[in-house]
């Protein structure tokens, strides 16, 4: 369980290294955490610098960062907007840095934490420390490890804007690009992966859904409670595991191309042969990042590009 900072004099800077346990505590003690930071940051977000006026409206890009066994994707909105989806493991840090920086990435309007697992935050304290954010979106669930601890902490030390991702939740920042979180619908508890951030983003006519990692029983409950799920582009949940990736959800979202975060030769066997079979039976075109490096999705809201490092750019009419 997860506690509330101490004040900063009294910090064990670091001892949890050695063997202390960083967070100790109850569920009630997560939840006053949690009231910290939402309700500081909310008064925070009123600090936040205007930015220059962007240029006039053309494309919206997303990149899907190779980063090895761990996701980090980069969205461009056609005003200019940039928002970070995820970032990596400890270990693929520089490396994200060193394409956001190739971009001109000098500031991030928004950071998306899908869940906490180091694959997905790890390399994201040295993004902040090197790029200003604007805002912090978070699940919330409480995940017990020193990654995510010192997460937290910076951001408390910072002051920077904490927001919880729920559903119905809007990231008003572009009017011409739609994103709204589908999941979760409450407070989050029990498995970290199935409280991960599912983010449906939609401009013009053209959609994508980003799953993280949740499984087939999040699945489920998308589609029960009838959740807008068709998209052109769907981010496979949890590395093309076996676990996810269902045939009625795969059915639902009906994608013309699939992106997959995996490591070459990694030890899960990611993405899983069954995934890819359902993948394919669903009529998608499945992009690998092990196999393909890093992906650039581009569209002017009818039509979209999907290009591979080291293929040729796939390109379609938007179906919805």
């Amino acid at each position: 369980m997860l506690r509330r900072p101490v004040p900063r004099h009294q910090r064990p800077g670091v001892a949890a290294e050695r063997g202390v346990r960083p967070w100790a505590g109850s569920w009630l003690l997560w939840a006053l955490l949690l009231i910290a930071l939402v309700g500081s940051r909310a008064l925070g977000a009123a600090r936040d610098t205007a930015r220059p006026a962007p240029a006039e409206p053309s494309h919206l890009r997303v990149h899907f960062i190779d980063v090895g066994q761990g996701d980090a994707t980069l969205l461009e909105t056609p005003n200019g907007k940039r928002l970070l989806i995820d970032a990596g493991p400890p270990e693929e840090a520089d490396r994200l840095l060193a394409y956001l920086r190739a971009q001109g990435v000098s500031r991030l309007d928004a950071v998306l934490i899908s869940h906490p697992h180091a694959d997905h935050i790890g390399g994201l304290l040295a993004v902040l420390t090197a790029i200003p954010a604007a805002v912090v979106y978070d699940p919330g669930i409480p995940h017990a490890t020193t990654t995510y601890r010192r997460l937290l902490e910076w951001i408390d030390r910072h002051d920077l804007p904490y927001r919880l991702a729920r559903r119905g939740t809007a990231l008003a920042l572009d009017p011409a690009v739609s994103m709204t979180f589908l999941h979760p619908a409450g407070e989050p508890e029990g498995d970290v992966n199935d409280a991960s951030a599912v983010l449906s983003v939609r401009f013009q006519q053209v959609s994508l859904l980003f799953t993280g990692d949740i499984g087939a029983d999040v699945e489920a409950q998308l589609l029960a409670r009838g959740e807008p799920l068709a998209s052109d582009v769907l981010k496979v949940a949890h590395h093309g595991s076996r676990t996810s990736s269902s045939a009625a959800f795969l059915a639902a979202v009906s994608p013309r191309y699939a992106v997959i975060f995996a490591g070459a030769r990694n030890p899960y066997g990611h993405p899983h042969p069954e995934v890819l079979a359902r993948l394919q039976r669903a009529g998608a075109r499945v992009f690998v990042t092990a196999r393909d490096g890093t992906l650039l999705l581009e569209s002017d809201g009818r039509r979209l590009s999907l290009t591979p490092a080291r293929t040729a750019p796939a390109t379609a009419s938007a179906r919805r």
